[in-house]
């Protein structure tokens, strides 16, 4: 991706307009899905959109737009990133951060993407007032260290989304989870992002018994997202391996992750269900510890 290169050519349909001639490039989102770029540019109160994929210009109703809701919010979006802004135009944000943040602002995800903008390409407190010749409240103390990368989604049988997701911290891998949403994929890392210390805290499925693996791996790797283990099933497939003894281990974990209502035992001709939600109830870390102990 050459940054100079788009930004010239975003410049020159801006400057190619009689129109937009005085307008200057505030920042340039590049969205991946579809290799497009759009510059905000601006001039006074006016602002408008320049696109390079089709090379046309649509103006910004002035009073409609704000930081949060067009810029962290666009940032939200699977696959997009800024990858320019002008000194002034982070004076803004910097001030806009924090005069609303925490509670007026609803697009922290989009938020964070933004300050990691500023920490990778060395935008700091110091360098902005250099340039703008006054002081800025310094914001880079919100920066957390975090990503969210989605691994698959699928449709449940509920008329929901399942998301497959790694959790990422300080550039480490730290969970791998499950989870659903009654919403569209448009906004999903943004969920995960607001809820990422809960899930940091899910129960490590490495850590339980051998049982309760097996009936975990059943459920997400079946299509119906349940599994149903007869007494017949218990002697043909699980006997050689497990004993009662592996069931009352199995009953005193449900007891102590709260799972009473993903794990039931003799149930009408079952001898164990795992229900769907319990593929939603741990961290599945038994890769990273796989990659942990192959770096050491």
């Amino acid at each position: 991706m050459d940054k100079e290169k788009n930004k010239k050519d975003l410049e020159d349909i801006l400057y190619s307009d009689e129109e937009y001639k005085d307008f200057k490039i505030n920042y340039i989102i590049h969205y991946k899905d579809n290799d497009n770029y759009e510059a905000v540019v601006s001039n006074n109160n006016d602002i408008a959109s320049v696109f390079l994929y089709n090379k046309k210009i649509e103006p910004i109703i002035e009073p409609l737009y704000s930081i949060d809701n067009d810029v962290f919010e666009t940032l939200e979006r699977l696959d997009t990133e800024i990858i320019y802004a002008t000194v002034d135009f982070n004076y803004s944000v910097w001030n806009y951060i924090n005069e609303y943040y925490p509670d007026d602002i609803n697009n922290k995800y989009g938020m964070n993407k933004y300050l990691k903008y500023c920490k990778e390409n060395n935008i700091t407190k110091e360098l902005i007032e250099k340039e703008v010749k006054t002081e800025v409240p310094d914001v880079m103390k919100y920066y957390k260290n975090r990503e969210v990368k989605i691994l698959g989604t699928w449709e449940t049988d509920y008329a929901d989304i399942a998301v497959n997701a790694l959790l990422m911290e300080n550039n480490k891998k730290i969970a791998n989870i499950i989870t659903t949403f009654n919403l569209s994929n448009y906004f999903l890392k943004r969920e995960l992002y607001d809820d990422f210390d809960y899930y940091k805290s899910l129960p490590k499925i490495s850590k339980c018994s051998k049982l309760l693996q097996v009936i975990y791996d059943n459920v997400c790797e079946s299509e119906s997202s349940m599994c149903h283990i007869t007494a017949e099933d218990w002697e043909e497939y699980y006997s050689d391996n497990f004993t009662n003894k592996d069931i009352e281990k199995l009953k005193e974990e449900v007891k102590e992750y709260k799972l009473d209502n993903v794990i039931t035992f003799d149930d009408a001709e079952y001898k164990i269900i795992g229900w769907s939600d319990l593929e939603t109830r741990f961290n599945d870390d038994r890769n990273l510890v796989k990659e942990k102990e192959r770096e050491r």
